[in-house]
């Protein structure tokens, strides 16, 4: 099934646009096996609730019928509709890397302050509104290399720091389907040209960490997934040009942190801005490389670019006071 909320990408693998900050730009996926049924992130508050919702609607899907909720991290635009969600899917356990438990089981401790500092109330209470906290006996604790059982079937757990700490990535061996969420970068699919596209990392304030990134890359490389599951956005068909993603990942890496270092050596004031600048340009020039369109690739990557220098500034930042 195909409309402008859901789309079998695969069989029994859907995904799921939920609208954050707008079409296009985030998803999240459903993997339906046999008799199970299991939500890999969900989108932020009552608009991502809203998204997953009306998918579920439109594959005839009971909200009952839904065993898992898996989240990939805490940030909101993954699973800040998790604790709406719950109070609908009645049969549904929440799992996720223990700190991202934490953080969803307890929202108003840590995780909403800091997003509301981060993107302002304004930004925050249109597209994150309506968090409420998971109770913590319908929640469960994954460790690294579990495995989740749908009904004969498993999704592997791979913990992939560096985007966050607890971010973790889900592998579907059945159908080497692989759901990434941010560790394995973003590439919006309006940039898309002939057998090739842009795959940038993000590495958003507080806890980026480009050693542990890079080994999270490699590791993600190494599974060999036929179809990797991107949060920002869709799918990206590794059979064609699988080596060709991990360059892009790591060239983009190594140069951005160059630069990064460069600018903050030269002086700290008003680092974010000549950090994202150069952002916006690096985009600019990789999109015309591959011949694709570099307004548009400003365009789409304008918000990314802002989050990415604030996580570079707080990164040098916390590393000059070490």
């Amino acid at each position: 099934m195909t409309n402008n909320i859901v789309c079998e990408i695969a069989a029994g693998i859907y995904r799921i646009d939920v609208n954050h900050p707008q079409p296009q730009t985030t998803c999240c996926y459903l993997i339906a096996h046999g008799n199970a049924q299991a939500i890999i992130d969900c989108g932020g508050g009552t608009r991502g609730t809203t998204a997953v919702l009306s998918a579920l609607k439109s594959l005839a899907i009971a909200p009952e019928k839904i065993n898992f909720l898996l989240a990939t991290h805490a940030h909101l635009d993954h699973s800040g509709a998790a604790g709406q969600l719950m109070q609908q899917l009645p049969q549904a356990t929440f799992a996720a890397h223990p700190d991202t438990v934490k953080h969803l089981t307890a929202p108003d401790a840590a995780l909403v302050p800091a997003s509301r500092a981060l993107y302002g109330n304004a930004f925050f209470d249109t597209y994150y509104g309506g968090i409420v906290p998971i109770a913590n006996e319908r929640t469960r604790v994954l460790q690294d290399d579990e495995e989740v059982l749908l009904d004969g079937n498993t999704l592997r757990v791979v913990y992939t720091p560096g985007h966050a700490w607890h971010h973790v990535s889900f592998y579907d061996s059945k159908n080497a389907f692989l759901v990434a969420g941010d560790a394995y970068g973003i590439s919006y699919r309006q940039l898309d040209g002939n057998d090739t596209c842009l795959l940038v990392p993000v590495m958003p304030p507080s806890q980026y960490n480009p050693p542990a990134l890079i080994a999270s890359i490699h590791r993600l490389h190494q599974l060999g997934a036929k179809t990797i599951g991107l949060a920002h956005y869709s799918t990206l068909d590794n059979a064609r040009y699988h080596e060709d993603y991990l360059q892009m990942l790591l060239q983009a890496q190594k140069e951005w942190q160059q630069q990064a270092e460069l600018l903050f050596a030269e002086k700290q004031e008003n680092f974010y801005a000549r950090m994202k600048q150069y952002l916006l340009d690096w985009v600019r020039t990789r999109a015309q490389e591959r011949g694709l369109c570099a307004d548009t690739a400003q365009k789409l990557h304008e918000h990314d670019s802002g989050l990415s220098a604030g996580g570079f500034e707080y990164y040098l930042k916390k590393n000059a006071a070490a």
